[in-house]
């Protein structure tokens, strides 16, 4: 379809990380609304089949480049199913690309009540060798990340090692929570000794800055050679105001030879 299909309601956020040259890896994250899966009761479980397919269509040429197919069967016991239902279902996985910008479009069908759903989702691929100093995409989570049942499409070791919780596809977050995020700086001048200064800031749309924290890494990391640096921290959300806000993560390397690298991702605090 040239337009996404809402029967099956689905949520979607992807990164792109460094990956095996040529490619990179993208780390995608989908959720699924519970509530338009169709369970059935058979001997004290409830099941249901979910097939998903991910097709990554290059912007300029309209063709395929990478992809793939996940089909999730799902016994579940009576309180699992509950929580699905409530709270939704969730599935990572990761999948090679080259660098370019993408169109990912996501289908999935369930299998009792034949539901279907698609998203679209826009998508740039760096070539993370081609600046000094780059930056993979953002992974966020938060303290009720738990919540949403994961069903593992394929295994993402480096997120569930990096985050205190599952990755989430939700911008809505009370003020309650603690976010966590993480990321990959990639800094091609090892060869040279120097340091790296990381910060994260959360401001407001009125531009109010209401968080900083920096850190610091050094090129020692590397042993002389192109490498990456693993990122994480959190931000307490206590105290904010309902409203839109603005999360940065900012990377500068000491050399002064290179631009900056960024990534930003609005968020919104809700009541």
């Amino acid at each position: 379809s040239p337009m996404p299909i809402p029967g099956l309601r689905l949520t979607v956020a992807a990164a792109a990380f460094k990956g095996s040259a040529p490619n990179a890896s993208v780390s995608l994250v989908l959720q699924v609304d519970g509530r338009d899966l169709a369970f059935t009761q058979k001997d004290g479980k409830y099941e249901d089949t979910l097939d998903l397919a991910v097709i990554a269509l290059d912007e300029r040429a309209g063709k395929s480049k990478g992809g793939f197919h996940h089909s999730l069967n799902m016994p579940l016991q009576p309180a699992t199913y509950q929580q699905v239902v409530r709270n939704g279902l969730r599935i990572t996985s990761r999948f090679d690309l080259p660098p370019g910008r993408y169109q990912l479009r996501i289908g999935a069908v369930e299998a009792n009540a034949r539901r279907t759903g698609s998203v679209y989702y826009d998508l740039e691929v760096p070539d993370f060798t081609a600046a000094p100093l780059t930056m993979s995409g953002l992974v966020l989570t938060s303290s009720l990340a738990g919540q949403i049942r994961t069903v593992v499409g394929s295994p993402d070791d480096d997120l569930r090692k990096a985050l205190p919780g599952p990755p989430t596809v939700s911008r809505d977050f009370r003020a309650t929570e603690e976010l966590a995020l993480m990321a990959e700086v990639y800094d091609n001048e090892g060869k040279t000794p120097h340091k790296v200064d990381i910060t994260t800031s959360l401001r407001s749309d009125d531009g109010r800055e209401l968080f900083n924290h920096g850190d610091e890494r050094s090129s020692s990391e590397l042993g002389g050679a192109r490498g990456g640096y693993g990122y994480t921290t959190r931000i307490p959300l206590t105290g904010l105001s309902p409203g839109l806000y603005v999360l940065k993560v900012e990377v500068r390397s000491r050399l002064g030879k290179s631009q900056p690298a960024s990534r930003e991702v609005q968020i919104r605090i809700i009541p």
